[in-house]
């Protein structure tokens, strides 16, 4: 399995779960990862950190909701 296939599955996964705000694909100590963006971290996301999905290392990282940009930045 990819990571993008893997990342695609643990999104639909994790789809309306208290807390997710976003997934993505990064690297994690020279191996591709998956990158889960919450605001606010619940046991099962954490037992993902410490497990990893599919074979690849997750990571979490808080953030805020993501909205529109709002001006043109140059």
């Amino acid at each position: 399995m990819t990571v993008e296939q893997a990342a695609d599955l643990l999104n639909h996964k994790l789809e309306g779960a208290p807390g997710f705000v976003a997934i993505g694909v990064g690297e994690e100590r020279g191996q591709q990862s998956l990158v889960i963006y919450v605001r606010s971290l619940n046991r099962d996301l954490a037992r993902l950190e410490r497990e990893g999905w599919e074979g690849y290392p997750v990571v979490i990282k808080r953030t805020g909701l993501p909205r529109p940009l709002t001006g043109t930045r140059r």
